[in-house]
């Protein structure tokens, strides 16, 4: 009997080894599972994640594109656009298209009138009198594609031929005649910066 007991006890003791490595097992597979999903999830998160950045990313391609193809030129201004490096065309006021990326818009030319005024300069006249004259210059850019390519210093030009202008002008002039004859300085200084300017 005592046998029989040992022997029950065995077999008893074998059962419970048995359940216990079953529920281990299972256990340990449920855990795995759970570490499975959980790199699953961590995977997909990750993913996730990179999409929304290349997403957003791309979105700010698009803004930036957007922003460089459409240009706005105010009113009594012009834009040159160089395309590649060579002039494309001008922009006239309103809204405009570039191509982004190739074309480029320079900064804007003024078109309205405008006012220069020059340090005295000395002007020797035919009697041989230095007389110091004071000149104000207004002008106007009418080509905004020669005013930016064919000068590299619009302002200074102006005021170099209006400085040799003068000399010339007064320089065959008496001092009495250059203090009266002001409408014949103009309209001699205007016919030389007007043919100079091409207008």
């Amino acid at each position: 009997m005592a046998r029989r007991n040992l022997l029950s006890d065995v077999k008893w003791l074998l059962l419970l080894g048995v359940v216990g490595l079953l529920i281990t097992l299972a256990f340990v597979q449920t855990q795995s599972q759970v570490v499975m999903g959980t790199w699953i999830v961590l995977g997909l998160g990750i993913v996730v994640a990179i999409a929304v950045v290349i997403a957003v990313v791309i979105v700010l391609f698009v803004i930036v594109t957007l922003a460089k193809a459409v240009r706005i030129v105010p009113q009594a201004r012009a834009g040159i656009v160089e395309r590649l490096g060579r002039y494309q065309r001008t922009l006239n006021p309103g809204l405009s298209l570039l191509v982004p990326y190739v074309d480029r818009l320079k900064p804007l030319v003024d078109m309205r009138e405008q006012v220069v005024s020059f340090p005295p300069q000395p002007v020797i006249t035919e009697d041989n009198l230095v007389v110091n004259i004071d000149s104000v210059i207004y002008f106007q850019v009418t080509d905004p594609k020669a005013a930016m390519y064919e000068i590299a210093s619009p302002i200074t030009g102006i005021e170099q031929l209006t400085v040799t202008t003068l000399r010339n002008v007064i320089g065959g002039m008496d001092l009495e005649r250059t203090l009266t004859s002001r409408e014949e300085i103009n309209n001699a200084l205007r016919g030389v910066l007007d043919e100079a300017t091409g207008k």
